[in-house]
């Protein structure tokens, strides 16, 4: 009679279904051991994958925990100059932190003796030396070898008595790359000129606005781009800026009046459009106004009559229009007048006549009519 799988004591007796019970045991085990490596692996990979995309060169925090507090107080320090870079591996920052940190032989750290401006110093110069090639490029250097400020200064520049930096002068050194921010950091520079450097090119830094002291500003026959940066005309101490032979572009910005201490401004050969902010120059000590070879737009306004101090005006190579205006005569400082290659109409002015110091002037390359005024020949320094 049939009976059921569950209850045929046949089949309960049978060796076979144990055999066959064994199997599926097994297989089933086998199969969770398998799921359970699975799970594993994909944890682990998973793991793996989220830190491998990470930026390379970023910081973690696992690396960061590794830092001696020496080295935690001189990152956090050198952040308050630094808003990039730090932690990105090859970058000028990077390389002035990790030589601070670990091959310095000064091994400086802020505390009662060394004060935090003086390691920020170091760490300033070490940006700017990894920043224009330093390692590579330049000619001639002792930087990175001791004392900044002791008996022979780091080459190119130079320190008051109490070892701060007050000048940084390069010419033709090999420096190329670009100038780095913290430039700015140099609280008591006085002097910065970097000249005959073709291979120097990209911004000047905003950061330069913070130097108060800063005297002299010589940034000329690098290949220098951008705009003069508008924080530039905070550092009102200025009373000499050289831009010379760049690839600088823009417009200059009417608050060049705020340099009330101005007064030379050269920017020959650039590439800078617009007008002229006379009237904001007028309420500067300008007496050297070089705007030679740029794309200037414009007429020369009467209020060029306020420049009183003015002794050299160079505006040839431009896109000036209109007439001279007859009130240039009032200058009576200007030693040299070049207004060539413009498209100025109209006559010289008679007034020009009463400029007694005038010894070169040149109108060629215009629209003027006219013959010259009878009064010229009075002028006994004007070179014929």
């Amino acid at each position: 009679k049939p009976t059921t799988l569950g209850t045929s004591k046949e089949t309960t007796m049978n060796p076979h279904f144990h055999i066959e019970k064994k199997h599926v045991f097994l297989f089933f085990g086998t199969l969770v051991v398998v799921i359970i490596i699975s799970i594993v692996i994909a944890i682990v990979t998973s793991g793996n994958t989220s830190l491998d995309m990470q930026p390379k060169g970023e910081t973690h925090n696992d690396a960061k925990s590794t830092l001696t507090p020496r080295e935690h107080t001189l990152v956090d320090l050198f952040r308050t100059v630094s808003s990039y870079g730090l932690d990105e591996e090859n970058s000028a920052q990077y390389l002035a932190r990790e030589w601070i940190l670990h091959s310095d032989l000064l091994k400086l750290t802020p505390s009662e003796t060394i004060s935090s401006k003086r390691v920020i110093q170091r760490y300033v110069l070490a940006v700017f030396y990894y920043s224009t090639g330093g390692p590579k490029t330049w000619k001639h250097n002792n930087w990175l070898e001791g004392d900044e400020c002791s008996n022979m200064f780091w080459t190119g520049i130079s320190c008051n008595d109490d070892n701060i930096v007050r000048a940084i002068a390069f010419d033709n050194a090999g420096l190329q790359g670009s100038l780095p921010n913290e430039i700015g950091a140099l609280t008591m520079l006085e002097n910065l000129v970097i000249k005959n450097h073709p291979l120097l090119s990209g911004p000047i830094p905003a950061g330069i606005g913070r130097l108060q002291s800063l005297g002299q500003l010589g940034l000329y026959n690098n290949a220098h781009t951008g705009e003069i940066p508008g924080e530039l005309y905070l550092a009102t101490n200025l009373n000499y800026i050289n831009f010379q032979n760049n690839e600088l572009e823009g417009e200059l910005a009417v608050q060049i009046e705020q340099m009330r201490n101005l007064e030379r401004f050269i920017i020959f050969n650039n590439k800078f459009n617009g007008k002229v902010p006379i009237r904001q120059f007028a309420r500067t000590g300008i007496k050297f106004l070089g705007l030679s070879n740029n794309k200037f737009t414009g007429s020369i306004p009467e209020q060029i009559s306020n420049l009183r101090l003015l002794e050299y005006l160079y505006m040839d190579s431009n896109d000036f229009t209109g007439s001279i205006p007859p009130n240039i005569g009032r200058l009576s400082s200007m030693v040299s007048l070049n207004l060539d290659n413009n498209t100025f109409t109209g006559s010289i002015p008679y007034e020009i006549g009463n400029m007694e110091q005038l010894e070169y002037a040149s109108l060629q390359g215009n629209y003027i009519t006219g013959s010259i005024p009878s009064n010229f020949l009075s002028l006994s320094k004007l070179r014929k």
